[in-house]
């Protein structure tokens, strides 16, 4: 288990491509058992997707996994030295309303209710227009005079763009928006310093304190978007969310709807850029392009896996699971699973099970923003590709420096050289 040692201690060549790593521990066992960290690895699709689909039995209260617990305890070596009132602000913001993505059902299905109706695929069709608007129009700012950093100037702001349109907010929120999100994903499977601990800290209370404010103003007002939605929603019958849980969905909506879909459109142009003939097929056969986007998430998934707490005592293919022991459903391992896909390392734009990745999750917990992500993303590339008819690495010898987290994957710069088309 050497490779996952250096995937935990956030080797920056295994932190870039950790498929390996996965392979080796898949092909020993579909449940490995890491005892440095104490955690139980579930790499085979099959055995992701059954564990996936036991919310009873394996909890979600702590998606985060074992770094969460480091983390805890560098916030309150951290947060010593701050005042009281900061010091529980900050617990307030860090516990985020205990919604979605770390509930359990019935509470977890009773929130899903409140957002479900605001991410149909036809919610999601009613502002594509918009959506296709800020593509052109940032493809259109793009300075292709020199080097252009697309993570950057691209396909960051495209997905928090939508993501305001969503919520009912100004277009001019989107720079607030992207360092809220990177300040709430900032401590998932990553390593920060104190000060970067408590920078990150102070972001996400100024996020916080921003939506509840957003939050009362829209507290009754009847409005369609979804943050009115969200105001007005209930948990129960006649039970109304707490301000906590309302925030908290915002929380979740914005650090991981904006920032996946960013890692998403990052590594689908970096394999554009290295690859030509693939980007000129996917312009002149524009219909490819959710295939295209479909392989990129499996193979490069922006979240590699989630974390499960087991309940009880259980058993999962022939591995006895202990109580309270932290499972680790690697979704990028099962993604490359040989027994659910044909030549699993290949690109392959035909092939027959596509929508068979684990990337948007499984079961109880299946992304709620799955629809959304692959509407920003297919039109984000598409317009993009239209825009520009040389896609290529400002540097041929480029190699994108992953962000240190073995949950999050992902690159916050490329510079390309583009040619409009």
């Amino acid at each position: 288990m050497a490779q996952f040692d250096r995937l935990f201690a956030l080797d920056p060549q295994v932190v870039a491509c950790p498929y390996a790593a996965y392979r080796d521990a898949r092909e020993r066992a579909a449940v490995v058992h890491d005892q440095a960290l104490n955690v139980f690895v579930v790499t085979r699709h099959s055995t992701i997707v059954e564990v996936n689909s036991q919310a009873t039995r394996y909890s979600n209260c702590n998606p985060m996994g074992p770094a969460i617990t480091d983390a805890l305890t560098r916030i309150g070596r951290v947060l010593a030295a701050r005042p009281a009132d900061f010091q529980a602000r900050a617990m307030t913001v860090l516990q985020r309303g205990n919604v979605l993505f770390t509930a359990d059902p019935p509470e977890h299905t009773r929130h899903r209710r409140v957002l479900n109706s605001a991410l149909t695929p036809s919610a999601v069709s009613r502002i594509e227009p918009m959506i296709e608007a800020d593509c052109a129009r940032l493809c259109s700012t793009l300075d292709t005079a020199g080097p252009v950093d697309v993570v950057r100037d691209y396909a960051t702001p495209a997905p928090i763009l939508a993501l305001a349109h969503l919520l009912g907010m100004p277009e001019s929120l989107a720079p607030r928006f992207y360092e809220w999100a990177t300040a709430i994903n900032a401590t998932i499977g990553s390593a920060l310093t104190d000060e970067g601990l408590l920078a990150a800290l102070e972001k996400q209370i100024e996020f916080w304190d921003f939506f509840e404010g957003a939050l009362r103003e829209r507290s009754g007002s009847g409005g369609s978007d979804l943050l009115s939605r969200i105001a007005g929603a209930s948990s129960r019958e006649a039970e109304p969310l707490s301000v906590e849980q309302q925030v908290g969905f915002c929380a979740q909506l914005i650090g991981a709807g904006a920032d996946t879909t960013t890692k998403l459109l990052g590594q689908a142009l970096l394999t554009l850029a290295r690859d030509p003939a693939l980007a000129e097929r996917l312009r002149q056969e524009a219909a490819l392009i959710p295939a295209f986007l479909e392989e990129t998430l499996r193979l490069e998934p922006p979240v590699q896996g989630m974390f499960r707490v087991a309940t009880g005592e259980f058993e999962v293919e022939g591995t006895r699971i202990p109580a309270g022991a932290t499972l680790w459903c690697l979704y990028a391992s099962g993604n490359r699973d040989p027994e659910v896909f044909d030549a699993p390392d290949r690109l392959d734009l035909v092939r027959p099970n596509l929508r068979q990745h684990l990337s948007f999750g499984t079961g109880p917990h299946v992304c709620i923003g799955a629809n959304l992500a692959r509407s920003v993303a297919r039109i984000a590339l598409s317009t993009f590709l239209v825009h520009f008819q040389t896609v290529e690495l400002a540097d041929p010898g480029f190699v994108p420096a992953y962000e240190p987290s073995y949950v999050m994957h992902g690159f916050a710069s490329m510079p390309l050289r583009l040619v409009r088309g």
